[in-house]
């Protein structure tokens, strides 16, 4: 069943991840399950409070044949590119309308010579077209410039003749190769997005004009590395070529299964070239890669033949133009910032441009930057060109005014008076809700901001009625989307389990009193903690909560602070900040890091592992004193002590000896048998493990959830999952 109510999704969501933690984290005590279950739900802890954002709509009003005819441009060309970028979103025959933004970011652009306000920044909000604001200008130019010539001769598809000598795709072409825009972009990721828009408009281009643009994406994974193909290179060559053919085959594929978006998939018959030899000696009209590549391409001679094409064609007519499209420019910051900065000046130097050109125009969209001096400032000192040649543009978002707050009583009345069947539609409509959310999101500037859901109850209505919000969001969340909606985004923050901590103190009397009363006898801690903490309001060290993952016993484990007099000192965090992040707690060393179970147990277990010079360690389990207020071990007098700890630790510091037992000392058990190297190594696979959850795992049970609240089809439940880290996101 569909949930559109967000907060139920977001309670659906922890509560499944709470049960997870749970599940793997099992105790043998299920009073100290409970008090741990308590303290994740604290706010903040694993979960923040829900925030909403509404989205508010860029009205599409401008026609986009009046602006082309502003611009004495031949009708055919807002034809042509209108339906490349809006086609799907007309009904035939309704005129092709842009965004305000989009409009002025096309007639700014288009202005001839060194006009004021000729390079344009986007900085419009989510969803508000920010992509095709570059694009139509940078269409226009090619689809304009095109018209003026004879149709471009076929494309040359090498990778079926792979007898012959390797030629371009664009071989036989009439037309000049030139680079005429590069857009540039911070991350692959977004590079392989806007990919699918500029296939889709290419593509609509070359079927309905019969024009040929050209386009490729140059990051560092693109096909043919190396130089340019020899006649001896044919095993090279058909290498490249095997892996053309098998990416045309998959399109051909699938051209007729059902729901597949074609444009996410490559075809080098539709003027995508797919090698960097195809740009190298034929450069694409418009060249899509991000900074980091750019900067290398600019270092190495192998690329030299693209940019001296482009000097060559800027110097042929003065009319020429070259665009460079920055997207996301309030990401280059600091010293990434004058990084890429210095790459734009290398890059129109390389093309013979000064600043001050007129045949140069920047593009560029940004979330954040405003066109005060600030902004300004920074637009002159990146770009290298004076501040009165950019234009900033916000658009003109949807007026969403509504008088608040709305009675919560009258609201739940209404809900439960009107039919089941109609209720949704009429509530929002008697009530203007969306207007009233969304109006109810605006902070003290009058910026419509994500705001958590008590704040936003609040604000909407004359108390904070829970209850109230709920109905608003569950009769909003009912609706199909249609011209007249607000979209609503909920942002959902989750932190991965990264550990738990324990006060040391058998005789603490932090433990909340719902907590204490239910307690086993024998534990041998005191108050949990989530975040690391040097001690307790009781006086007792805390250190990290351990657990077995077979039988659910407890035990600590602490960082060496100090060892002085048979007594080694214990700290929740390591004494040495390293840069490092922390090692999991099985690859961590004993001489760093020392394991400790409350309580005795008897148990005759011992492992002998094999050192590397050949000896044996006898490994295995004895009695320690504990005083949980100086957080010291202590070797017992005699054989009673207040817990358990390793003994028969080899004394070479050469050793690696794991921090961690082979077995656990309360159900005899182990995970499997290690070899002495392994051993001495530094890691373990003991059955004692940290409360610590991975983010690949995390990640899958959030969006498992997450699919089963939204709904049962794919439709319902799209979702899209990155990392920052490139190793996460494989693992992911």
């Amino acid at each position: 069943m569909t949930v559109t109510n967000p907060q139920q999704v977001y309670d659906e969501i922890k509560e499944a991840y709470l049960r997870y933690i749970d599940t793997t984290f099992r105790l043998r005590s299920p009073a100290l399950m409970a008090e741990r279950r308590r303290l994740l739900e604290e706010p903040d802890r694993l979960f923040t409070d829900a925030l909403l954002e509404p989205v508010l709509p860029y009205d599409a009003t401008v026609p986009l044949a009046e602006v082309v005819d502003e611009l004495g441009l031949d009708p055919k060309v807002g034809e042509l590119v209108g339906e490349a970028l809006f086609g799907a979103y007309t009904k035939p025959g309704d005129p092709y309308l842009l965004r305000s933004h989009q409009a002025e970011a096309l007639r700014q652009s288009l202005q001839p010579g060194l006009a004021d306000g000729r390079n344009v920044v986007v900085t419009s909000g989510t969803g508000s077209g920010k992509t095709e604001a570059f694009l139509l200008p940078v269409l226009i130019r090619l689809v304009a410039a095109s018209l003026r010539r004879p149709p471009d001769s076929p494309i040359y598809p090498w990778w079926d003749n792979s007898g012959e000598a390797w030629r371009s795709v664009r071989h036989g072409s009439s037309r000049p190769a030139a680079i005429r825009s590069i857009v540039l972009y911070p991350t692959n990721a977004l590079v392989e997005d806007q990919m699918t828009r500029l296939r889709k408009a290419i593509r609509s281009i070359q079927t309905s004009a019969g024009l040929q643009p050209w386009f490729g994406r140059y990051p560092s994974a693109t096909l043919g590395s190396g130089n340019l193909p020899e006649p001896r290179d044919r095993k090279k060559v058909e290498a490249v070529a095997r892996e053309i053919r098998a990416i045309t085959a998959e399109y051909d594929a699938l051209i007729e299964a059902d729901g597949v978006d074609l444009a996410q998939f490559s075809d080098p018959r539709q003027g995508e070239m797919l090698t960097r030899w195809d740009m190298v000696i034929s450069p694409p009209d418009v060249l899509v890669t991000n900074y980091s590549m750019l900067n290398v391409m600019l270092m190495r001679d192998i690329e030299e033949p693209m940019f001296e094409a482009t000097r060559q064609w800027l110097r042929s007519n003065k009319r020429n133009v070259f665009t460079l499209v920055v997207d996301e420019l309030h990401l280059y910051r600091g010293t990434k910032g004058s990084e890429v900065a210095m790459i734009v000046r290398n890059l129109l130097s390389r093309l013979g441009l000064e600043p001050e050109s007129p045949q140069l125009r920047f593009l560029a969209t940004s979330a954040s930057l405003t066109d005060d001096p600030t902004g300004l400032d920074y637009l002159e000192q990146f770009f290298g060109v004076p501040r009165s040649s950019f234009y900033v543009t916000a658009g003109s978002p949807r007026n969403v005014d509504a008088e608040l707050p709305l009675n919560a009583s009258d609201l739940e009345r209404a809900w439960q008076l009107t039919p089941e069947g109609e209720r949704a539609p009429a509530i929002v409509e008697q009530f203007s809700l969306a207007k009233a959310v969304a109006s109810a999101c605006r902070d003290r500037e009058g910026q419509v901001r994500a705001t958590r859901l008590g704040e936003l109850a609040e604000k909407l209505f004359d108390d904070p009625n829970q209850r109230a919000l709920q109905i608003a969001l569950e009769a909003l969340g009912s609706l199909e989307a249609g011209p007249h909606s607000i979209p609503l985004r909920v942002h959902m923050f989750a932190r991965t389990l990264s550990g738990l901590w324990a006060c040391s103190n058998p005789s603490c009397d932090q433990i909340p009193s719902c907590g204490r009363e239910k307690r086993e006898e024998g534990l041998g801690i005191g108050r949990l903690f989530g975040i690391t903490t040097s001690s307790c309001e009781c006086g007792g060290r805390v250190l990290e909560l351990l657990f077995c993952f077979i039988c659910g016993d407890i035990s600590l484990g602490g960082y060496v602070g100090a060892e002085e007099e048979g007594a080694t000192f214990l700290t929740a965090t390591p004494v040495q900040v390293s840069s490092e992040r922390v090692a999991p707690v099985s690859k961590r060393l004993h001489s760093d890091y020392r394991w400790y179970r409350p309580g005795l147990k008897q148990s005759l277990r011992t492992w002998s592992p094999k050192t590397p010079s050949g000896g044996k360690a006898e490994i295995g389990f004895a009695a320690v004193n504990y005083d949980p207020l100086l957080g010291a071990l202590i070797s017992p007098p005699s054989g009673r002590g207040t817990g358990m700890v390793l003994t028969g630790i080899p004394a070479d510091d050469s050793l690696r000896t794991p921090s961690l037992p082979v077995y656990c000392p309360r159900c005899d058990l182990r995970v499997r048998q290690l070899d002495g190297a392994t051993y001495f190594e530094g890691e373990v696979l003991s059955p004692i493990r940290a409360h610590t959850a991975g983010f690949s795992i995390s990640t899958q049970k959030l969006m498992t959830q997450l699919h089963r609240s939204m709904g049962d089809t794919v439709e319902d439940s799209r979702a899209i999952v990155f990392t920052d880290s490139r190793d996460d996101a494989a693992r992911t």
